[in-house]
């Protein structure tokens, strides 16, 4: 893949508007390309996203229509500001291919104007920066309660300084602020450059198939030995419940009446009624781990619609995102360790799904 890409083959996946896909190659489609054209120009223009989507759809222009390989028609749907942007981030426009951040030229036509395309970055950077700073100060520290000290294990909290009329925010240790930053190695980070780390990483995986691969897989085994486990406690509960009701009916068959039997049929059924909601609990838990039937392609296809978009996302979507896939950042003097989790990836993947059923992401928060 990284060789084909280095070479600016085109190596599959979702069709591209603009382009159709001729003997393994990216061959332009003149109609869909005046309107990749237009995207591009009329951005410019306005400089709104959300205003270009709505001028699109009033005039009848959908997103790329195309049959997948089961034969079923995908796309076709009204612009949002997410697909938006999508065109407007994507290299192939200009003629070059990205491959983990590396760009190399492709071998296929370019269809916008080099001029063009670095016009409507700066426009992107100028919205980004102009939008960013009248939110993020609204959003609570992205990394708050997930960030920890390497050396002593404790939560580095969120805090500021003010100089010259300037607002520094950092990230320090609970032990550093407590005791004594003598006795810390870590003391405090940047709250920006940290985040700025954190999120970069979390794209890389978006951008890392095999990664995801490997996360997906086993974050499966994981699932499955669960499934295992409440399987095996379900049985042992039904047979206690059963157990139980067959004493239960014992004694309310014989007849008795004494304190002794009556104390000893209202604890039985205590149990019994207990026993029922933990059973109601593991049948929950398990329809949950057997309704994850997200595949390692899905995921996948997930977070790469995601990645182009990201920095268009409002900050508080952004950190519920990384809370979703993150869960535990560790920094030491020389470096952070980030683990993610394998099941946020799937719950990611499942929920763009359903908020694009026709393969599109859709502005989940998207500025």
């Amino acid at each position: 893949m990284a060789e084909a890409k280095r070479l600016g083959k085109h190596t599959g996946g979702r069709p591209v508007l603009g382009y159709d896909v001729v003997d393994r190659k990216l061959a332009v489609n003149p109609a869909e390309a005046k309107l990749v054209q237009r995207v591009f120009e009329r951005f410019v223009k306005l400089g709104s996203p959300a205003r270009l989507a709505k001028e699109l759809n009033d005039e009848g222009y959908r997103t790329k229509l195309w049959t997948n390989r089961k034969g079923e028609r995908c796309g076709g749907s009204v612009w949002t500001k997410a697909q938006i942007y999508r065109v407007l981030s994507n290299r192939k426009y200009v003629g070059e291919v990205e491959h983990r951040g590396q760009v190399y030229p492709g071998e296929h036509e370019a269809i916008v104007s080099r001029k063009l395309w670095e016009d409507t970055r700066r426009i992107l950077a100028e919205n980004r920066t102009d939008r960013a700073n009248g939110t993020r100060a609204k959003t609570k520290a992205l990394l708050k309660g997930i960030l920890h000290c390497g050396s002593c294990g404790r939560s580095m909290g969120p805090t500021f300084t003010t100089q010259r009329g300037k607002r520094y925010r950092y990230y320090r240790c609970l032990t550093a602020s407590k005791e004594s930053h003598a006795d810390c190695p870590v003391r405090s980070v940047p709250a920006g450059a940290i985040e700025d780390a954190v999120q970069q990483q979390l794209r890389a995986v978006f951008r890392t198939p095999e990664l995801v691969a490997i996360t997906c897989r086993e974050t499966k085994a994981k699932e499955q030995t669960e499934r295992e486990r409440l399987d095996r406690r379900k049985g042992e509960i039904e047979s206690r419940i059963w157990n139980l009701s067959q004493t239960l009916d014992r004694l309310a068959a014989a007849g008795d009446s004494n304190e002794a039997i009556t104390g000893r049929i209202r604890d039985l059924g205590r149990q019994i009624d207990e026993a029922n909601g933990e059973l109601e609990r593991i049948t929950s838990e398990l329809e949950v781990l057997r309704a994850q039937t997200v595949s390692e392609a899905e995921v996948m296809a997930a977070l790469e619609r995601l990645d182009p978009v990201w920095d268009e996302l409002f900050p508080g979507e952004q950190a519920r995102i990384v809370r979703l896939l993150v869960s535990r950042v560790e920094v030491m003097p020389d470096r952070a360790e980030i683990r993610i989790r394998g099941d946020g990836l799937r719950s990611l993947a499942s929920e763009l799904a359903e908020a694009d059923p026709g393969g599109e992401v859709e502005e989940v928060g998207a500025r």
